[in-house]
């Protein structure tokens, strides 16, 4: 059975990202069964195993394919297209008259 928190949490922990879970416990008698749920919730937490590395390396792996096929077709471009460059330097009127250059 899971717990709501767990519920919310569940992309986090098991997701592609790292994530610190803190938890904190109290000496009070009178909070001695919430703390053991939240030992137990912290011990949940622990035992997760996070697949991040293997999503890493294929998500690299199409990185690397989607530049390949970036500089592929600016190649392309360039040996098919025609550019023309001009400079045009702008005058800006506001500046002429408060004497910054």
């Amino acid at each position: 059975q899971d717990s709501k928190l767990t519920m919310l949490l569940s992309s986090a922990l098991g997701g592609d990202s790292k994530t610190v879970v803190l938890v904190t416990a109290s000496m009070e008698p009178r909070h001695a069964v919430e703390t053991v749920q939240t030992l137990r919730f912290g011990e949940r937490c622990a035992n997760v195993a996070n697949k991040a590395d293997m999503t890493s390396r294929r998500l690299q792996a199409v990185l690397e394919a989607l530049d390949e096929e970036i500089n592929g077709v600016e190649e392309l471009v360039k040996q098919t297209e025609r550019w023309e460059m001009r400079k045009v330097v702008r005058q800006d009127p506001v500046a002429a008259r408060l004497c910054i250059v």
